[in-house]
C-alpha cells in the first residue's frame, strides 16, 4: 500500500501545477478550484491501484477531476458565482496589468456561456495544451465529436461575448474601450 502512494505521487508531481490551474479555471474561483483539486486527488488515491497503466495517468487523473467537477456543479451551492469584490479588484490591479484583467474578464464571460462538459473540453484544449487525440481517450469520443464540440464551445463563448458588446454599445458605453480591451471580439463581431 505504501509503495501504492509513492507511485501516486511521483507521478502526480509533474502535473500537479498544471492540474491545479486546470482546477481554478475550470471553477472560475481559486479556492474552489483548490477544493476540487483535493478532492479529485482523494478520489483517485483511493482508486490508483484501479489504474491498469501507469502511462495513462495524465488523462485519468484529469477524467476524474471533470468527473468531480461535473458532480459537484449540479449540486445548487455550486452554481452560486464568486463575484469580483472592489478591494479584490484593486489588489489584482496592483499585481496583474489593466489588461490583464480585462482579458480575464472577457475569458470568464465567455466560459460563463458554457455548460461544465464543454467548459472543461474548452480549458484542457485552449489554455492546458491537450491534443483533440488526447481529449478523445479521455472523454471516450471520437476526435470528430471532440473537434465538433470544440467549434460548437468556442461559436457559444463569441455569441456571448458580441451580445455583451452589443449591448454595451446599446446603453450608450463607448465602444473604443470595448474595442481595446479586447479587439478581437469587436473585429469579429463588426466583420459580422
Amino acid at each position: 500500500m505504501r509503495e501504492t502512494n509513492e507511485l501516486f505521487w511521483e507521478l502526480l508531481t509533474p502535473h500537479y501545477q498544471a492540474i491545479g490551474a486546470f482546477c481554478s479555471r475550470l471553477t472560475a474561483d481559486p479556492d474552489s478550484g483548490n477544493d476540487l483539486l483535493h478532492d479529485a486527488l482523494m478520489i483517485g488515491l483511493r482508486s490508483f491501484p484501479n489504474l491498469r497503466e501507469t502511462g495513462s495517468f495524465r488523462p485519468w487523473l484529469y477524467r476524474i477531476v471533470v468527473t468531480t467537477y461535473r458532480a459537484e456543479f449540479r449540486r445548487p451551492w455550486w452554481k452560486k458565482r464568486v463575484t469580483y469584490s472592489e478591494e479584490l479588484t484593486a489588489d489584482l490591479k496592483a499585481v496583474d496589468s489593466e489588461s490583464s484583467i480585462a482579458t480575464r474578464r472577457w475569458l470568464e464571460r465567455g466560459l460563463d456561456a458554457l455548460n461544465p462538459a464543454e467548459r472543461a473540453t474548452i480549458l484542457l484544449y485552449e489554455l492546458q495544451g491537450w491534443t483533440v487525440a488526447e481529449l478523445a481517450e479521455l472523454l471516450n469520443r471520437s476526435e470528430s465529436a471532440v473537434k465538433t464540440e470544440l467549434h460548437r464551445s468556442r461559436k457559444k463563448m463569441k455569441k456571448r461575448l458580441v451580445a455583451f458588446i452589443d449591448r454595451a454599445e446599446k446603453l450608450g458605453q463607448s465602444s473604443k474601450r470595448t474595442e481595446r480591451e479586447i479587439p478581437c471580439v469587436a473585429a469579429k463581431s463588426k466583420a459580422d
